[in-house]
């Protein structure tokens, strides 16, 4: 869902943004609390889930913009040349002279 389809998205703060997150985290679509992760004193750690919720969001989106440049790059390159292929371009340009 990007921003420009959600006004809301734009205008939201950051605690209403962590408040979101919370309630997504204490809803546990996922069933993370089955896995009973343990702190060292024992209690169950919540904020385990938290990272896990934060990782399953972050990594993919993260994943998507790294390939939105990988394909503005690829683009570019088929486009206008790469610097591998301009700098082969020079060294056949000045063989060319020296050879005449």
């Amino acid at each position: 869902m990007s921003s420009e389809s959600n006004p809301n998205l734009q205008n939201m703060r950051p605690s209403e943004a962590a408040r979101r997150l919370d309630r997504i985290v204490e809803a546990d679509p996922a069933n993370l609390a089955g896995l009973h992760r343990y702190s060292k004193t024992g209690q169950l750690d919540t904020s385990f889930n938290r990272h896990i919720y934060v990782l399953l969001v972050i990594i993919p989106l993260l994943s998507a913009i790294s390939g939105f440049f990988y394909l503005i790059a690829y683009v570019d390159g088929k486009f206008n040349g790469t610097p591998d292929q301009e700098l082969d371009n020079i060294i056949q340009a000045n063989l060319r002279s020296i050879v005449r």
